[in-house]
């Protein structure tokens, strides 16, 4: 006797219909078990059945409502599933029953208790329904429901996320491509592979103390099963009648005596030698038919997989076919465009440019075409396997060899197109950025290096005011774009009709000569700037939004210059000193003076965001503060000046 057995492990797929149904069965069988026990298959004895026990969870025929009840609580509703929806998998563990009657009776117990623990185990216990365990068998052997449930991660716009859900094929496999690659291991002979391989090496570890192992890996099963309906449609016609004790599927043994009845394999063999070995096995008729028909019908789909494999060869052939004929049909037009006066250069002589055809006509010899077949006296299909042959492979003259670099310069036109596009949908993209964090319209101005201080508005397609919105950027791209190459800088400014904002612009803020680039960033991560915009190689600009009146004159218009003044005058460029100060648009070259030789490209850097940053606000408090103590410093100066005005008018003049 061998020291160990193999783990069989069989997984189905169910959904909520198959998991009634078998509810009801295992109800109904039960009831029929008591009235008519010598109608049962010999191998499961009657007088044990009171031994099946439930293991984990609720019992078999309770399985459908707890199925239900757990997919609830993950998630999925009723109404949020198909019919069909794969919700739950059965999963059955049985031993050879010959090696387990040989095993102590605390084996059977250890073994049962394996079960339940690595299901839940692997599983969860919440996700396991059902264990039940059969006693009335010679096999000890477990019946186990499982809901699949999994959690996928992800990442979105608000962070990542998690995110429970009801997948057989994530859990189990079974996706499409999932059933490929159990066909093509199951061919290559490594089944282990699959997911349904992976699961039964698992298991089979697990089980390792208890004298189980894996079965080989790849091998087919020698003995052919019913189908659980096949199976209850031979049941049916027991209880019509039948009342002999005969086994309720054929035997292995009779495999084999029908192969020798039929004289050949099992799958070429003849109904008659597989109802003469059925007879003399005792077979009942009604489930010998019934299993002729199963084969009968692993036959016809086998059958039917190799008439479509031979389709799909023969699809992929005439797909083939048809490619070459394009090709060809194409290779034949680029010849038929060569002139006679390459051809002759190929030559090297001249022959004449006319001809005179079958009615006496004359005609011009335009085509190299022409030429074999009227002055050489090739017929059509010879003179295109002529170009095929000299002109179609090396030495081309010199009309191919213009073919070909259209050919080329086209190929190479199309990559160009393609990068120009991802450059555009990138620069639309960081345009769309700047309007978010200022979260304004913005006006829009071309500015001339050549031409000091001379700018020029650009207005977007269909408006008659310069006022820009994200939307307004990709299609009017293609005149920003224009006006940059004609050498001038884009820049930015919120349209006239804000006034609930400004734009604070520190200009050069990693200037080399003014600071230390350490104390530059130290700056940016202070004051959180909405934008920050690398100008050139070694300086960059940063935009803060400020609330607050903008306009000339108005109630903050005094508070928002002092801070614009005091930030360029401590991290940017000293000489900016008035609040209106436009800034360049990221994906445009810098033309300034300094860079005509070989302009940079202004880049957005860092994460744009929307909104004031603490730092402005408090910035602007302080110069609230400061530009509130000087107006009432000048108050009460001029109040003392009126004063002293008003004591010298009225106090008598010195003689």
């Amino acid at each position: 006797m061998t020291p160990t057995t193999p783990l069989s492990l069989r997984l189905e797929a169910r959904d909520m219909r198959a998991l009634r149904a078998i509810g009801q069965e295992v109800g109904r069988l039960g009831a029929y078990a008591a009235e008519h026990p010598d109608a049962l298959p010999p191998r499961i004895n009657p007088t044990k059945t009171p031994g099946n026990r439930v293991l984990h969870g609720v019992s078999a025929d309770r399985a459908a409502a707890a199925v239900e009840e757990r997919i609830q609580a993950v998630g999925l509703a009723r109404d949020d599933r198909r019919d069909d929806q794969h919700v739950a998998a059965e999963i059955v563990l049985t031993v050879d029953a010959r090696w387990a009657a040989a095993q102590p009776p605390a084996w059977r117990k250890a073994f049962y208790e394996r079960c339940v623990q690595w299901l839940t185990r692997r599983y969860g216990a919440e996700n396991v329904v059902s264990v039940t365990a059969h006693e009335d068998e010679a096999a000890p052997h477990v019946h186990a429901v499982v809901v699949p449930v999994t959690e996928i991660t992800g990442r979105n716009r608000y962070g990542e996320y998690r995110r429970t859900r009801v997948s057989y094929s994530a859990v189990f496999g079974g996706s499409r491509r999932e059933h490929q690659e159990r066909a093509r291991a199951r061919r290559e002979g490594r089944s282990a592979e699959t997911t349904l391989g992976r699961l039964q090496t698992e298991a089979a570890l697990a089980f390792a103390d208890l004298g189980i192992v894996r079965g080989v890996e790849g091998s087919a099963a020698t003995r052919r099963h019913m189908t659980r309906d096949d199976f209850y449609k031979l049941l049916a016609a027991l209880q019509k009648g039948a009342t002999e004790d005969v086994p309720a599927t054929p035997p292995p043994e009779i495999y084999d005596a029908a192969q020798k009845a039929g004289g050949g394999t099992w799958e070429d063999g003849v109904r008659a030698g597989w109802t003469a070995a059925c007879a003399a096995w005792r077979v009942h008729p009604a489930i010998a038919d019934a299993a002729m028909a199963h084969v009968e019908r692993d036959r016809a789909q086998k059958a039917a997989r190799r008439a479509a494999e031979k389709a799909k060869e023969a699809r992929e052939m005439e797909e083939k076919l048809n490619a070459e004929r394009e090709e060809r049909r194409r290779l034949v037009a680029s010849l038929k465009i060569i002139t006679a006066t390459d051809l002759n250069a190929w030559f090297g002589d001249v022959y004449p440019l006319t001809y005179v055809d079958r009615m006496g006509r004359t005609r011009p010899v335009k085509t190299a075409l022409d030429r074999l077949m009227h002055v050489e006296r090739m017929d059509y299909d010879n003179a295109i396997e002529w170009l095929v042959e000299h002109c179609a492979a090396g030495g081309e003259p010199a009309a191919m060899a213009e073919i070909a670099n259209a050919a080329a310069e086209s190929a190479r036109a199309d990559a160009e197109l393609a990068v120009q596009s991802a450059i555009d949908r990138r620069i639309v993209a960081q345009l769309k950025q700047v309007s978010a964090a200022v979260g304004a319209e913005l006006q829009v101005f071309a500015f001339n290096p050549d031409e000091k201080d001379q700018g020029y508005e650009l207005y977007p397609r269909g408006r008659s005011v310069n006022a820009w919105t994200a939307e307004d950027w990709a299609p009017n791209l293609a005149l920003l774009k224009a006006k940059n190459f004609e050498g001038m800088g884009i820049y930015a400014y919120p349209a006239k009709t804000v006034t609930d904002r400004a734009l604070i612009l520190v200009d050069d803020v990693h200037d080399p000569q003014r600071r230390s680039r350490e104390d530059s960033d130290a700056w940016l991560a202070l004051a959180q700037p909405n934008l920050v915009l690398q100008t050139s190689g070694r300086k960059s600009q940063a935009v803060l939004v400020a609330p607050g009146d903008p306009r000339k004159g108005g109630p903050d218009y005094e508070v928002l210059k002092r801070v614009a003044q005091d930030e360029n005058r401590r991290h940017g460029d000293p000489g900016v000193n008035n609040l209106r100060h436009s800034f360049r648009l990221p994906g445009f070259y810098n033309r300034k003076e300094d860079y005509k030789a070989a302009p940079p490209l202004v880049r957005l850097i860092g994460a744009p965001h929307a909104g004031p940053s603490p730092y402005i606000l408090r910035r602007i408090a302080e110069a609230r503060a400061a530009v509130e103590a000087e107006e009432a410093i000048k108050k009460v100066a001029r109040r003392r000046a009126r004063t002293q005005t008003d004591d010298g008018e009225s106090s008598p003049s010195p003689r």
